[in-house]
């Protein structure tokens, strides 16, 4: 088989492997592409539900206030008293009360764990607990009436919480109600948002396994595009080498008719000319070869006729130009008898 058929049988493997190759680098990049597109819906869809749950109003908490003091996280401030009590005289010390507590004793009665015997509170300081209004009315005529209004209008402490419990307010019931319909569409949400994830997961487990399936594919085409590609390599290099044998040839060649024009250029008239063997060359053919060679054979014979008669296509010129020689030859005989008696 010529080289230039191997050649382009071996382009033709390798172009091919090479569309196969594209091919399935075309479907893992296309698998690629679903899987990237299916996670970026399952992100978006998440970030609705982020969206929605931060739309949702919170659910309302019952907003009574903690009762004061220093439990319900209150600073504890002291007040000086205006009649302070024995314990505080016998240890002179000054008689405060906490403003924020809930005891009507002073700082020191506190501290001893004694039975406070000085005047009322000032303004502004708690009393002891208190299990109903009826003893915030019983108590001594020193308390002040600002008193009972901010008893009245702060929130009830101890047994008193009851009755508010009785009465609820109905605000905070129907908003827990509204919530509810927006809590089920949430968890109905989350169900679908549960179900793409897990469609997904499928998705991209099935892209792997077809990608897993098509790595020996891949692998086997790699080989036989590096095989062609040698194949082509040693076909370049026997058509390379072949070439130079050709170049090679073709110099000699022209080297030979060099120098068979130069002996015919200086061939006398009685020799025969060389005869060129035929030789076929790989563009001709035998009939082109034997039409030279009959063109070649009719070529000397004319020229013999042509020397024989004198004639030249030119007419009288040639038979003069015939005549020459002979006048030349009786000169050149002449020429030496002269010369001989001279020497």
């Amino acid at each position: 088989m010529p080289p230039k058929s191997q050649d382009e049988i071996a382009a033709l493997r390798l172009q091919q492997a090479e569309a196969q190759l594209a091919l399935a680098r075309a479907n893992v990049e296309k698998l690629e592409a679903e899987r990237l597109a299916t996670e970026a819906a399952l992100r978006k869809a998440e970030k609705e539900k982020e969206a929605e749950q931060a739309k949702q109003p919170k659910k309302r908490t019952s907003t009574r206030p903690r009762s004061g003091g220093v439990g319900a996280g209150e600073e504890r401030t002291e007040k000086v008293t205006d009649s302070p009590c024995t314990p505080c005289r016998k240890a002179k010390a000054i008689c405060r009360y906490y403003i924020s507590g809930r005891s009507a004793a002073c700082v020191q009665c506190q501290e001893k764990k004694m039975k406070c015997e000085g005047g009322s509170p000032p303004v502004g300081v708690r009393i002891k607990k208190r299990k109903s209004h009826d003893l915030v009315d019983s108590d001594e005529d020193r308390t002040p009436t600002p008193k009972k209004k901010k008893v009245e209008e702060a929130p009830k402490a101890g047994p008193s919480k009851g009755k508010e419990r009785a009465h609820p307010e109905p605000e905070p019931e129907p908003e827990v109600e509204k919530a509810r319909p927006k809590k089920l569409a949430v968890a109905e949400g989350s169900l679908d948002t549960r179900d793409l994830f897990l469609r997904v997961l499928q998705e991209v487990s099935a892209c792997r396994s077809e990608i897993r399936k098509l790595r020996p594919d891949m692998a086997s085409l790699q080989e036989e595009m590096s095989e062609l590609q040698d194949e082509v390599r040693k076909t370049r290099v026997e058509e390379a080498r072949i070439r130079m044998e050709l170049q090679k040839l073709d110099d000699f060649r022209n080297r030979a008719g060099a120098v068979e024009a130069y002996f015919t250029r200086y061939q006398p008239d009685g020799v025969p000319g060389i005869r060129e063997e035929p030789e076929a060359d790989e563009d001709g053919s035998a009939d082109e070869q034997e039409e030279s060679e009959q063109e070649a054979g009719k070529g000397p014979e004319k020229k013999d006729e042509g020397e024989g008669s004198g004639e030249s296509p030119e007419g009288t010129d040639g038979q003069e130009s015939g005549k020459e020689p002979e006048k030349t030859g009786e000169g050149s005989g002449k020429g030496p008898e002269g010369q001989g008696p001279k020497k």
